[in-house]
């Protein structure tokens, strides 16, 4: 487990406030991690990540001052990972919506904001949201998405930067108010984008549909359960945001803005960073080495000489004048002519005598 502690160091270089955990953060198991937190310059977070007993292994939230405003952190994992099932049956996680109730309780009473680090399903997260409205912010994790406009759920925006550090998602707060409800300038014309997808997508199999004489999708496809499902959603998402759009937008001066950032090579490395990696690749090198991986040596990288490829029915093409063989009359050297008299063996070789005649 080499990469782990490359990934804290990098974190601590870059300033983390906090981690949460997440299923895949226990796949070195309970001690690798606690360890891995002691490494750490900031707090490894979980509200719903509890021992046998139900007392909480990692921090369940903090608070944390920015820009003069106390804003609350905290961190759930999905319901969806069985320790269990990954040999850690004395690990215990509860329902994250109930954690989130909890837990945004606590925090409503000592800080300006609160932000939940989610390591959820997105349905975990509609549900943590209904029951926790005093979320202002989604950071979202375990599925990976890449989210390069936020989403929206009542007063609270939800966010995803992708996966694998492809990415670096920024959020800038403009905050006029202590009203903390925040407006996204942008969000009519991203309403409009994805209406404009979604009717794409039921425009498509309409097209389908009256190929074979059907107007209606709907209709069409109401046996072919996965995409009527498919249909459905769409219809019932154009009609939320028409609804949306309709609405009036409160007027307040608390602006939420966002964007996506690729972590391109343009971007100047942190040398310390640099280092730090490179002296990773180096001992997962000698590793593989030792584990005769990638070893000169082996017949595995040995290179074997280059063939050249011939397709099958196609004639190679003729050395320095010489007719290719099958242009040539079999039992023929290059460039003598087929003995008189006589036919050749199957193959080549020496003539065989010619046969004696009928009747003899």
């Amino acid at each position: 487990m080499l990469k782990p502690p490359v990934i804290v160091d990098a974190y601590n270089e870059i300033g983390y406030d906090a981690m949460n955990v997440g299923d895949r953060d226990l796949a070195g198991g309970l001690e690798f991690l606690e360890d891995l937190e002691k490494k750490a310059k900031f707090p490894f977070l979980s509200a719903n990540l509890t021992d046998a007993a139900g007392k909480p292994l990692f921090t369940p939230s903090i608070v944390r001052e920015v820009g003069g405003y106390e804003i609350g952190i905290f961190g759930l994992m999905t319901k969806t990972f069985d320790p269990a099932r990954h040999g850690m049956p004395e690990l215990r996680v509860g329902d994250p919506v109930e954690a989130a109730k909890r837990v945004v309780a606590d925090l409503a009473k000592k800080s300006d904001m609160i932000v939940a680090l989610c390591d959820l399903t997105p349905p975990e997260v509609e549900a943590v949201i209904e029951a926790a409205p005093q979320i202002r912010i989604v950071i979202g994790g375990h599925t990976g998405t890449f989210m390069n406009e936020p989403e929206q759920q009542g007063e609270t925006f939800i966010v995803q930067a992708g996966s694998r550090g492809k990415y670096l998602g920024v959020i800038d707060l403009t905050i006029a108010d202590d009203t903390f409800v925040f407006t996204n300038p942008n969000r009519s014309e991203e309403l409009k984008r994805e209406k404009g997808r979604l009717e794409k997508r039921i425009e498509f199999y309409a097209k389908k549909a009256k190929r074979d004489g059907v107007d209606d999708p709907f209709v069409y496809y109401a046996k072919n359960e996965r995409i009527r499902t498919i249909l459905d959603r769409a219809k019932a998402r154009l009609a939320e945001i028409e609804r949306e759009l309709k609405a009036e937008v409160p007027k307040t001066g608390n602006i939420f803005a966002y964007q996506m950032k690729p972590i391109a090579k343009k971007i100047a490395d942190n040398a310390r960073i640099r280092e730090r990696i490179d002296r990773y690749d180096e001992a997962v090198r000698k590793l593989q080495l030792a584990a005769g991986k990638n070893h000169p040596a082996t017949p595995s990288t040995r290179k074997a000489p280059i063939r050249p490829l011939r397709l099958p029915g196609k004639v190679p093409l003729p050395k320095k004048g010489i007719p290719p063989i099958a242009h040539r009359p079999k039992g023929t050297l290059p460039g003598k002519p087929a003995p008189a008299g006589g036919e050749t063996k199957p193959g080549g070789g020496t003539p065989m005598p010619p046969p004696p005649p009928q009747g003899e």
